[in-house]
Parts: C-alpha cells; sequence; structure tokens
C-alpha cells in the first residue's frame, strides 16, 4: 500500500501509513521502494516524509538514488542526502 500511495503521490496516505508503521524497506515483486517512487514522482514532500520514517536511499532495485541518477532529478538526489 504504501508504494502504491507513494507512487500516486498520495501524500496524506503516505503519512496515515507511515504512521502505523508501514515498512519503508519493503519493495514491489519488482524490488521498488516507496522512496523510489516518489522520487520518480518528483513529490518532494513524499520524499520528506519517507526519509523522516527512516526510508533508505540505496535500497530498491533500482534504488531511489539510481532512481534520481537515471532520470536526472538533481533536486531529487540532493534530498536523499550524500551517497
Amino acid at each position: 500500500m504504501l508504494m502504491l500511495a507513494a507512487y500516486q503521490d498520495h501524500l496524506d496516505t503516505v503519512r496515515m501509513l507511515l504512521d502505523h508503521r508501514a515498512d519503508t524497506a519493503r519493495g514491489n515483486d519488482r524490488g521498488q521502494t516507496a522512496l523510489g517512487a516518489a522520487v520518480f514522482r518528483k513529490s518532494e514532500a513524499t520524499v520528506h516524509a519517507l526519509l523522516a520514517h527512516g526510508a533508505d536511499p540505496r535500497l530498491g532495485s533500482p534504488s531511489a538514488r539510481d532512481v534520481a541518477v537515471f532520470f536526472d532529478l538533481p533536486e531529487m538526489l540532493a534530498l536523499l542526502g550524500p551517497a
């Protein structure tokens, strides 16, 4: 659910799921994470929410960092912090 909410940029739903301890490390059947989806959608607020709840930019296949690099999203890469 967290992955879907992040991909659809439903910030309130993402926050609600995080408040109910949704697992930020859990990926979908392709290994993609909610943080990677939020980066792809360029959703700064969702990225911040996920990072604040411990989402790891290095997890996933591709990782959120990989998504930012591949799609040339320097503003998202900056949000993710140093490698």
